[in-house]
């Protein structure tokens, strides 16, 4: 199901390259934990329901910085790869802790 910040950046004509950085930043992440060796059957990673999960990963984190946050679009889309990687790894992630803003 599409949030309703999902929708407002589709509708501002960013669904090409917010497709393209979430498609960019779920490969990177899938391949950072095959090459940690953290698969235990090949090819996992690259199925269906896990790149689902993280694209809904994604998604959530999204939310909550342009909704919740109200960052702007290009921020959310730097701080993304670490939410994304926080969440994986099952780290706590503080939104706007990193200093690079």
């Amino acid at each position: 199901m599409r949030t309703p910040a999902f929708a407002q950046a589709v509708l501002d004509g960013r669904r090409g390259d917010m497709t393209r950085r979430f498609q960019n930043m779920i490969a990177r992440s899938i391949s950072t934990d095959e090459g940690n060796s953290l698969v235990i059957v090949p090819g996992m990673l690259r199925s269906g329901p896990e790149i689902k999960r993280r694209f809904a990963i994604l998604e959530n984190w999204y939310r909550v910085f342009a909704v919740d946050l109200k960052w702007s679009y290009q921020r959310c889309m730097d701080e993304l790869p670490h939410a994304l990687r926080a969440t994986l790894d099952g780290t706590k992630y503080e939104p706007g802790a990193r200093k690079s803003w």
